[in-house]
């Protein structure tokens, strides 16, 4: 029998007290016995610090403000030991069974295999809300599966373009080979597409994601519809029902992932389907937000950052550690 593994779970937190709780509960109940639980709170003031003292068994790293996703989870990362790190959101809740799915699939597969991800489901079971992350022709990430009622799809064990952010697990060796200015998550990103940019990242530098069917577990996703678009062109689109003072990350945010991870060939062939997802965010911004406008001249300085991370990313591969 082959030795047990280190699995790190480190979950980011901001005034999400009940969620936490569900989500500490689930963790602890796992059936897979070698774990280490490491929580970062964002300044939170609903009692949530309070909740986490009464767990003994779990790390703390306490932020005077909300540092929001990315930087908060690379704060875990670095204080963690296991060979593996499961990156949760605290509006997750586990399967008992799921970090011994994970990694008993983990232990034994294609050394190249560096994130694993299992079924999300929605938080009453009755829906898919991820099977594994794709990437699509338009740059815009898809979560498999999301929001079909035949749960049962996707029952086969298969190599996926990545994870879905609120709960997947990376093999060290690939977070310390693909991290830049030892960031794991790009903190410029803060929040949007910082999971789809670390499973571009980790796939330009050779690595694979495996999506394992019987791992499980359940998401309470949150984001709230602010209002309906009646716009044919922008029917099913993501960006309004984003909340109005994180809609400039969302556009932003894809724009830094293109340019960190794309190539002018892949660009090229897919043009017409980037186009018309332009046009989709734009019209949006035009008609219903132009609010946003104010934020186009802020992303230069990040733009600026990106491609100075593109040419990190080129000379890491071209000579690898």
């Amino acid at each position: 029998m082959p030795e047990q593994k280190l699995i790190s779970v480190v979950i980011s937190n901001y005034n999400k007290k009940d969620c936490l709780r569900e989500c500490l509960e689930s963790v602890f109940k796992q059936t897979y016995p070698k774990i280490e639980v490491i929580v970062i709170d964002n300044g939170s003031e609903d009692g949530s610090c309070e909740l986490i003292d009464k767990y003994d068994a779990v790390k703390v790293i306490r932020n005077r403000k909300n540092e929001l996703f990315s930087k908060s989870q690379n704060m875990g990362i670095r204080a963690s030991r296991g060979e593996y790190v499961l990156c949760l959101n605290n509006d997750v809740v586990l399967k008992e069974d799921f970090i011994e799915k994970l990694i008993s699939k983990a232990s034994f597969n294609n050394e190249m295999i560096g994130i694993f991800t299992g079924r999300v489901l929605s938080s009453d079971g009755r829906k898919i809300d991820s099977c594994g992350q794709l990437l699509s022709r338009s740059r815009k990430p898809i979560e498999r599966g999301y929001g079909r009622r035949e749960i049962e799809l996707y029952q086969k064990r298969e190599v996926v373009f990545g994870a879905c952010g609120v709960a997947g697990m990376f093999k060290r060796d690939m977070l310390d080979e693909i991290s830049i200015n030892e960031e794991y998550f790009d903190e410029d990103f803060a929040i949007f597409f910082e999971d789809l940019d670390l499973n571009w990242r980790a796939n330009n530098f050779g690595w694979k994601a495996l999506y394992i069917p019987d791992a499980v577990c359940f998401h309470r996703r949150g984001t709230t519809t602010i209002f309906k678009i009646q716009v044919p062109l922008l029917k099913n689109f993501i960006l309004p029902n984003i909340p109005h003072k994180l809609q400039a990350y969302f556009i932003r945010n894809r724009y830094l992932a293109v340019i960190k991870n794309d190539s002018i060939k892949k660009i090229l062939f897919d043009l017409p389907f980037i186009v018309i997802y332009e046009i989709k965010i734009w019209l949006f911004v035009i008609l219903f937000r132009p609010i946003l406008f104010g934020s186009i001249f802020s992303y230069v300085y990040y733009f600026k950052r990106a491609f100075r991370k593109r040419k990190a990313i080129k000379n890491m591969l071209k000579y690898p550690k």
